[in-house]
């Protein structure tokens, strides 16, 4: 085994390690079970993602790629909106529902 990616935290680990190993390649995450002794900042740099020698060179394209941000994104789905694109229809159905909390509580304890 050879460590190809020294992540952020134990996330990125298991994220860079599931992209590896929907490409077929054998993966183990160093580290996973030590960072919760320190939290979740890994400053002693715990977590790492490992791979068999032979297969070390692809895991490093793959990874070029991810951190590239040039990943094929499966064409059967599609792209969400940007965040301040989608509706916001949310926002009036929580005042809704806050004001009927209101009302009820009115109705419930007024006459008191």
């Amino acid at each position: 085994m050879i460590k190809v990616y020294n992540p952020a935290n134990i996330t990125e680990a298991n994220i860079i390690g599931g992209m590896l190993a929907a490409h077929d390649i054998e993966v183990y995450i160093g580290g996973q079970y030590l960072q919760g002794g320190v939290g979740d900042l890994s400053p002693l740099d715990l977590a790492s993602v490992n791979v068999p020698d032979q297969q070390a060179e692809q895991a490093r394209a793959l990874i070029a790629d991810y951190e590239a941000d040039r990943m094929d994104a499966d064409p059967g789905v599609e792209n969400p909106q940007p965040q301040s694109e989608q509706p916001l229809w949310h926002e009036p159905v929580i005042i809704l529902l806050i004001m009927f909390g209101i009302l009820g509580l009115y109705l419930l304890f007024g006459d008191v």
